[in-house]
Parts: structure tokens; C-alpha cells; sequence
């Protein structure tokens, strides 16, 4: 029978240490996010993506006491990263992705969205979903205080003549996006625009879901090839739309 010896017990134990102290951030960030964390222990996680098997823990200290700050980290240039103890290519990489990452990100947030004040602009928004459809499908939009999209989501699509909708998806993504309004649309493959009094019924319902969170349905919009018919616009509901 072979054993280890002491110095690859050693070695395991800590190898194990290490791996249950990387588990323990990753757990606390899923908790509370960066709350209670140290400037070197933020370099320190940020180093576990580039640096899987070793401790970054003293790289961290390294990288900070030389740039000063977790923001002197990301603007070093590449070149004195690779001079740190323990920062090689692929770090220094990683290091030097996030700045560009962050721009990108920001850029995307606050790029300008489309605004939906009109059923009429909703119409127009929602009609490239339903040109070439096969088969029924739903189109929801998320919308802010202000009528501007904040998310547009196809979340189901059935066969050519149903569709089949969770009603509470709807309104858990709706919450979870601070919406305060919401616009569903869905299409007839075959006939007219008409609604039927299952397109009612889940119009009434899902208006009724949202009303207590305080979201409103502003519209249902029905597509029929060149035919569209707003539901705000129709008494085929009642009054519990939020009509524009």
C-alpha cells in the first residue's frame, strides 16, 4: 500500500484550505455582493477567474500596493501588470477586458430606447414579430414610467392555431424589471383580427395579475396578417386597461 507523504499531505490540505476559502467568497458576493469586502479581497476574487488553481490572495496585495487602488489596477498598462509577482498574460488579459467591459456595459444601459406612447407606435414596433409567423406566438413589452421599452421578450409560441401562456412569467419578469407598464400582442395564423373569448379572458386576467403590483396592461394587440386590432381601443374589455 502506498502513502502520502507529509510534505503531499501538506500540500493537499492546503490546496483544500484554499478551495473552501474561494467557495466562502463566492458565497458571501452571492449574498450580500461586494458588502464587507476589502479592496484586496475584491482584486483577490477578480484573480480567481484568471488564476483557478492558485492563491491570489498575495498577488492582490502585490497589485495594490504597487497601483494604489482597485482603479489603479484596471488602468495599469499591460506591460507593468505582467511585472507583478504572480500576474502573467492571461491575468494581465482579464485585468485590462474589465475597463472595456464596464464602457460597453454602461453604453448599453443608457443607449437610447424606443418609446411606445401610442397603440399606433406599438403596432408599428411589434409588426416585424408576426410578418412571417408559422404559428401563434406572444411578443411582450416591458415598459418604464415613461412608455420607453426596457425589455422586449417572446415568451412562448404554440402550434399554428394556439398559444400557451403562463400569465404569472409574465408578471414575475415584469416586477423583476421594475416595469410599470406592460403591452402583450399574439397573432391569428388563420381568419380575421377578431378576439376569441380565450384572447378576453387572458387580457382580463392578466390585467387583474398586475393591477395590486401596481403595473398596468396598457394594451393587447392582435395580429391577423394585414389586420391589427388593439384591444384598448374595442369593448371587448373592460375598463382595467391603462389605454394611452
Amino acid at each position: 500500500m502506498a502513502y502520502k507523504s507529509s510534505a503531499d499531505s501538506k500540500g493537499g490540505l492546503s490546496k483544500d484550505l484554499h478551495e473552501k476559502h474561494r467557495q466562502r467568497m463566492k458565497q458571501s458576493f452571492r449574498d450580500a455582493g461586494l458588502q464587507g469586502f476589502q479592496p484586496h479581497n475584491i482584486v483577490e476574487m477578480m484573480l480567481f477567474y484568471s488564476l483557478p488553481r492558485c492563491n491570489t490572495n498575495e498577488t492582490a496585495h502585490l497589485l495594490l500596493n504597487e497601483f494604489g487602488s482597485i482603479a489603479g489596477v484596471l488602468d495599469a498598462p499591460f506591460e507593468a501588470l505582467t511585472n507583478i509577482y504572480g500576474v502573467g498574460t492571461e491575468s494581465a488579459t482579464f485585468i485590462k477586458f474589465l475597463p472595456e467591459l464596464f464602457r460597453a456595459y454602461e453604453e448599453s444601459k443608457f443607449a437610447e430606447k424606443p418609446y411606445i406612447e401610442t397603440s399606433d407606435a406599438a403596432k408599428k414596433y411589434l409588426a416585424s414579430y408576426f410578418k412571417t409567423a408559422t404559428a401563434e406566438k406572444l411578443v411582450i413589452l416591458y415598459l418604464d414610467a415613461r412608455c420607453r421599452i426596457i425589455k422586449d421578450a417572446e415568451i412562448s409560441q404554440g402550434n399554428e392555431n394556439m398559444v400557451y401562456t403562463d400569465l404569472s412569467s409574465i408578471v414575475k419578469s415584469a416586477l423583476l424589471l421594475n416595469a410599470k407598464g406592460v403591452i402583450i400582442a399574439h397573432n391569428h395564423i388563420s381568419g380575421f383580427a377578431t378576439p376569441s373569448a380565450e384572447d378576453k379572458e387572458m387580457t382580463e386576467r392578466l390585467a387583474k395579475m398586475l393591477m395590486p403590483v401596481g403595473i398596468h396592461l396598457c394594451d393587447h394587440l392582435l395580429f391577423a396578417g394585414k389586420d391589427v386590432l388593439c384591444f384598448s381601443k374595442t369593448k371587448h374589455i373592460k375598463s382595467n386597461l391603462l389605454v394611452f
